[in-house]
């Protein structure tokens, strides 16, 4: 792996400014990673929002209700269609969706202020020392900054691993052989506890 520009790589980038012990010391474009943030912060917020309204209207019994009743009254729609005026719906639609574009991008401004707020708030307090644990920071200071913990949790979570589980089939594999066919049960889970914390112990030393 190449580890020439990984400081435009966002993830170690982000993981970077989220840990309390270096923030934007190490950064060159400061303004870069404040907008990726503040970004990446509107967008889960927005899937969020999105995945709690889809869940809300499938199990909204009214919203099935209402199609039952569209799919009957279908004529006296049609009929509503053809009585109202083309022009009376072009204003309608053009009020309507000057109204929602004004509702959004007032949110969106609202949103950005308050994501702007909280990231300014962490990163002007001093640096933590190089020895403390930063979930540990973070863990006390959750409720300061709520919407900074999202992105906390994603970054600078453990990755996952699947050494354990490639320890233990080797440690299977030594365990279950052509020469042990008759081994039982009880006496093959002794044998596996056992393999399995030999290569762990080799492992980590």
């Amino acid at each position: 792996m190449s580890y020439t520009g990984f400081k435009d790589q966002k993830c170690f980038v982000l993981a970077t400014v989220l840990d309390p012990r270096f923030k934007t010391k190490f950064l060159t474009d400061e303004n870069k990673v404040k907008q990726w943030i503040i970004t990446e912060l509107f967008e889960m917020n927005n899937t969020v929002i999105e995945d709690d309204k889809n869940n809300m209207q499938s199990h909204d019994p009214l919203q099935k209700q209402n199609i039952s009743e569209t799919q009957d009254d279908i004529w006296k729609c049609f009929d509503d269609i053809i009585n109202n005026s083309k022009s009376d719906n072009d204003n309608n639609f053009e009020d309507s969706s000057s109204e929602t574009f004004n509702r959004q991008s007032s949110d969106r401004t609202e949103k950005i202020a308050i994501y702007n707020a909280e990231l300014t708030k962490y990163l002007t307090l001093p640096l933590s020392p190089r020895n403390e644990d930063p979930l540990i920071w973070w863990k006390t200071h959750v409720l300061e900054y709520p919407n900074l913990k999202t992105l906390v949790l994603k970054y600078l979570s453990a990755p996952s691993s699947s050494v354990h589980l490639e320890r233990l089939f080797n440690a299977g594999k030594l365990v279950y052989s052509d020469n042990r066919n008759k081994l039982s049960s009880k006496n093959a889970e002794i044998l596996l506890f056992i393999m399995k914390n030999l290569l762990i112990l080799n492992f980590d030393y």
